[in-house]
């Protein structure tokens, strides 16, 4: 789980978020729960070195409900990470939902993450 991760992350530096974070973040957005949760696990362990690489990418417009689904499950365990970077998050999300269809699934999954 996440100790290993930080095990190997001291080991072996920055690469380890490409060649790990990356695959685990796509699986993830995929609805994969077991990369879901491993990625959740990973975070709450390295946040401060792996958020800033992932939320530009769960950001990118137009925001879809997978992204917003895996911005609602990384905000529940990495708050106090995220504390600098959470108006921007919030801004960006709330901007998605406006250009969304209301009722819309993407609508309905933005706004469930923007109050999580």
């Amino acid at each position: 789980g996440g100790e290993a991760f930080t095990a190997f992350h001291e080991v072996t530096g920055q690469g380890t978020i490409e060649s790990i974070v990356a695959p685990l973040m796509q699986e993830a957005i995929g609805d994969s729960e077991a990369s879901m949760d491993g990625l959740r696990n990973v975070i709450m362990m390295k946040g401060a070195a792996i958020l800033p690489k992932l939320l530009p990418t769960l950001l990118e417009k137009p925001i879809s409900a997978a992204n917003a689904r895996s911005l609602a499950c990384l905000t529940s365990v990495a708050k106090d990470v995220m504390s600098e970077d959470l108006t921007s998050v919030l801004i960006d999300l709330v901007a998605a939902l406006n250009e969304e269809e209301e009722g819309s699934e993407t609508a309905k999954v933005i706004r469930e993450s923007a109050e999580s």
